[in-house]
C-alpha cells in the first residue's frame, strides 16, 4: 500500500469519525437536558455508576479484538484467504463466549448493588435492579456480531464502523427524547438502546460480509495452533490493558458513588458527557491511524515511522492545547447555561479534570503506535501500576479533598507511570532513539500550548459574560488567537511540514483523479 493511499483512508476514517461525532455531541446533550428535566439528578448518577460497572465487566473482553485486527494485518497485505477465515473464526467463538461470561458475572453481581451505592436505601429510583440488568443485556448484546468488524477495522475502513455508529446514535438520541419527554419512563428509554444497539451490530457485520463475501465461510476454518500461541500472548498482554483501562475509567463515577454519595457522581456526569464526548472524539481521530501504522509498519523503515510519530505528537498536543483552552474557559459558563447553575462544579475541580483529558490526549500517538507496532507485552506492568496507583490515590485524596481528590488521584497516577514509561519503551524497542528526544519535545510543545493559551484566556477575561453570547464569542476569540500563534510558531518546523506535505499529496492525487475521470468521459462523449 503506497503512503498517499495511507494518508487517505486515514483522512476519510478521521472526517468521517469527526462529522458522525460533532453531530451526535448536539443530540446528546439535548437529550442529556431532558433526561435532567424528566428524571433528576438519581437517574443521572445511577447511569454514570451502571455505565461504570460494565466498563470493568468489560474487561472480559480480554484485549481478544485488538488482538486479532493486529494478527490481520499480514495476511491481509498476503491476501491469504484461508488465513484471514481462521482468525475471523476463533474471533467469532471467543466473543460469544465473551457475551456470555459478560451477562453471566454481571446478573451474579446484582445482590452487591447496596455495597456500591451510599445510603442505597435513600435513593428515589425504581427498578434498581431491573434497570441495572438492562444495562447488562446491553453491553453483553454488542459481543453478538461484533467479530467481523475486525477486517474493516484492517483494511483501513473504519469510517464504515463510523458511519453505523453515526446512524445508531442520532436514532438513539432521537428516539429517546422522544421517549423520555412523551412517558417518563427509564425502562422503555432502555429497552430503546437494547434494539437499536443490537441492530446496528447487525448491520455492520452485513457490511462486512458483502463487502468481503468469502468471510461467510469464517466459522468453518480453524486456527493453527502457532498462531493461537502468538494471539494468546497479546491476547494476556492486552487483558491487563483493558483491566487497567477499565479501572482507571471508572474510578470515578465508582469512588464518588461510595466515598461521597450518588448526587455527586450525578453532578459529574454532565462534564463526564462533555469530557467523554471530546475523548471519544479524539481516539476516533487516531485510531483511524491505526491500521495506517500497522501497513507502514510491515513495509517501511524505523526513520519514517519517527518522522510520522513525531507528526503525530505535534497534532495531539495542539488538539489537546485547543481543548484545555476551551474548556477551561467555557465549560463552567456552559454548563450553567445548559442545565443550569446548580449543576457547575467548582472552578479547581473543572480544571483538574480537564488537566486528566490533556494527559489522555497527549498520550494517544505513544498508544496508537504501541497497538499498531504490537508492542502489547513490555508495558502490561505498567498498567497495572497505574491502575493500582489510580485506586489507592483516588480513595485517599478523595476522602482528604472530596471531588477534587478523585481526580487528583487520577492524574497523578497517570503521570507516575504510563505518562513516561510508555513512550520509553516505544522508544527502544521500535524507534530506537534516546528518551530524552520525547521529552524535548512534549517540553517545547507544552510551553508554546501554555504562553498561547495565557494570552486567549487574558482575551477573553475582558469580554463581559452574557450568557450564550458570551460563550460564542469567547469561543471565537479564544480560538483564533491560539491557533494564530501556534501557527506562527510551528509552520517551520519539520513536523509541521510533514503534515503540510502528506495533505498536499492527498488534494493532489485526488485533483489528478478528478481530472483522469473528465478526460475519460470527454473521450467516451467523442467516441
Amino acid at each position: 500500500m503506497t503512503n498517499s493511499s495511507r494518508t487517505r483512508n486515514s483522512m476519510r476514517n478521521m472526517s468521517i469519525s469527526l462529522i458522525g461525532y460533532f453531530v451526535n455531541l448536539v443530540i446528546s446533550l439535548i437529550a442529556r437536558q431532558v433526561f435532567i428535566k424528566y428524571l433528576g439528578v438519581e437517574y443521572l448518577g445511577i447511569n454514570g455508576l451502571f455505565s461504570a460497572i460494565l466498563s470493568f465487566l468489560s474487561m472480559a473482553e480480554l484485549g481478544i479484538g485488538g488482538a486479532i485486527v493486529y494478527s490481520l494485518y499480514k495476511p491481509l497485505a498476503d491476501k491469504d484467504v484461508p488465513k484471514i477465515n481462521a482468525l475471523l473464526g476463533f474471533y467469532r467463538k471467543t466473543y460469544l463466549a465473551v457475551g456470555f461470561a459478560i451477562f453471566a458475572i454481571g446478573v451474579l453481581l446484582t445482590p452487591f448493588l447496596p455495597l456500591l451505592i451510599k445510603g442505597y436505601n435513600e435513593v428515589n429510583v425504581d427498578n434498581l435492579q431491573l434497570i441495572y440488568v438492562l444495562y447488562i443485556i446491553q453491553t453483553s448484546a454488542t459481543y453478538l456480531f461484533s467479530y467481523r468488524r475486525a477486517i474493516l477495522i484492517a483494511e483501513q475502513k473504519y469510517y464504515i464502523i463510523s458511519i453505523n455508529r453515526f446512524i445508531y446514535q442520532l436514532a438513539s438520541g432521537i428516539t429517546q427524547i422522544i421517549v423520555l419527554a412523551l412517558t417518563h419512563n427509564f425502562i422503555l428509554f432502555l429497552l430503546l438502546s437494547i434494539i437499536l444497539t443490537v441492530y446496528t451490530n447487525y448491520l455492520i457485520q452485513r457490511t462486512a460480509l458483502i463487502n468481503y463475501p468469502y468471510i461467510k465461510e469464517a466459522h468453518k476454518f480453524r486456527l493453527d495452533n502457532e498462531s493461537k500461541n502468538s494471539i494468546f500472548k497479546n491476547i494476556k498482554a492486552l487483558m491487563i490493558h483493558r483491566l487497567s483501562s477499565a479501572v482507571i475509567s471508572g474510578t470515578p463515577n465508582i469512588v464518588l458513588a461510595t466515598v461521597i454519595g450518588i448526587t455527586a457522581t450525578g453532578l459529574y456526569s454532565n462534564y463526564f458527557l462533555i469530557v467523554n464526548t471530546i475523548q471519544t472524539i479524539i481516539y476516533q481521530v487516531f485510531n483511524s491511524f491505526t491500521a495506517s501504522i500497522g501497513n507502514l509498519n510491515t513495509v517501511e523503515k524505523e526513520g519514517k515511522i519517527y518522522n510520522i510519530y513525531r507528526s503525530l505528537m505535534l497534532v495531539a498536543c495542539w488538539i489537546g492545547g485547543i481543548c484545555v483552552i476551551n474548556l477551561l474557559i467555557l465549560i463552567n459558563p456552559f454548563v450553567e447555561w445548559w442545565v443550569g447553575e446548580y449543576y457547575v462544579l467548582d472552578q479547581r475541580i473543572a480544571v483538574i479534570i480537564i488537566m486528566n483529558l490533556f494527559v489522555y490526549v497527549i498520550k494517544r500517538p505513544t498508544i496508537i503506535f504501541r497497538d499498531a507496532i504490537g508492542l502489547f507485552w513490555h508495558d502490561r506492568y505498567v498498567a497495572v501500576a497505574e491502575a493500582i496507583l489510580c485506586i489507592i490515590l483516588s480513595v485517599v485524596f478523595g476522602k482528604v479533598l472530596g471531588m477534587f481528590g478523585v481526580y487528583f488521584g487520577i492524574f497523578l497516577s497517570s503521570i507516575l507511570t504510563s505518562f513516561w514509561i510508555q513512550p520509553y519503551i516505544l522508544y527502544k524497542y521500535k524507534l530506537k532513539k534516546a528518551l530524552n528526544g520525547y521529552f524535548r519535545i512534549i517540553t517545547k510543545n507544552i510551553i508554546v500550548i501554555t504562553v498561547a493559551g495565557i494570552m486567549s484566556y487574558l482575551a477573553c477575561e475582558i469580554i463581559p459574560y452574557s450568557g450564550i453570547a458570551y460563550i460564542l464569542f469567547a469561543f471565537l476569540i479564544l480560538n483564533i488567537i491560539f491557533n494564530s500563534i501556534l501557527l506562527l510558531v510551528f509552520w517551520k518546523t519539520d513536523e509541521f511540514k510533514y503534515i503540510i506535505l502528506n495533505l498536499q499529496t492527498l488534494i493532489s492525487r485526488k485533483t489528478n483523479t478528478k481530472e483522469t475521470k473528465k478526460i475519460i468521459k470527454t473521450k467516451n462523449n467523442e467516441l
